[in-house]
């Protein structure tokens, strides 16, 4: 089934009054930002001192899962995309020069979700261990709101009735969970893009004591 990106270029710098600056002196700075609405990603490339020049043959692109999303002369852009998932590539193609591409997973969603069996709220959702921190809340009108900064990501959380009620009846309940994750790529024997990415979820279920 294809999967259709929706693009949104916000602002696109070029910048040509730098001195030219070799492949393995820049840095790439890349934030990706993930929730209901879709995914939001910056990136900004920089020289050791900061502004750079990029050839007129020179590009800056951004690929999901393969297929090009933009490709131009410019040095920092921003973008949305209406995808929440996939392999996020940058490519840089510096004429004359190494060109460099790196890439930021992004996990999908985890499908939180939340039952209740035997006096426990039971929280599920799909793991993924290296994806980030991971951090859970949990809220309703009969109940305790609460905070789950989940040490080991199993795709399971159990909160006791203890731990929760507050009157004795059922309610809905909303949850959400994050993911904070930073990463480092390292080319050419030192780091060339410093990345951070989060992704934000929502769910529900029912607190039945």
């Amino acid at each position: 089934m294809k999967r259709l990106l929706f693009v949104t270029l916000s602002s696109c710098v070029m910048l040509s009054t730098a001195p030219y600056t070799a492949t393995r002196d820049m840095r790439l700075y890349v934030t990706i930002d993930s929730s209901a609405k879709g995914t939001h990603v910056t990136a900004d490339i920089t020289g050791p001192v900061g502004r750079i020049e990029l050839g007129p043959n020179d590009s800056l692109g951004l690929l999901v899962d393969g297929a090009p999303i933009a490709s131009a002369r410019v040095t920092s852009f921003v973008f949305d995309v209406a995808a929440r998932s996939g392999d996020f590539t940058f490519a840089l193609h510096h004429e004359g020069d190494h060109d460099a591409k790196v890439d930021v997973l992004l996990v999908p969603p985890s499908d939180i979700h939340a039952t209740s069996s035997a006096g426990k709220l039971l929280l599920d959702w799909t793991a993924f261990p290296n994806a980030g921190a991971t951090t859970i809340t949990v809220a309703g009108t009969c109940i305790v709101a609460q905070t789950i900064h989940v040490q080991t990501d199993t795709g399971h959380y159990e909160l006791l009735a203890a731990q929760l009620q507050t009157l004795p009846e059922p309610c809905a309940v909303s949850l959400g969970l994050s993911r904070y994750l930073q990463t480092q790529v390292p080319i050419f024997g030192a780091t060339f893009m410093y990345a951070t990415v989060t992704q934000a979820e929502t769910g529900e279920g029912q607190w039945t004591p």
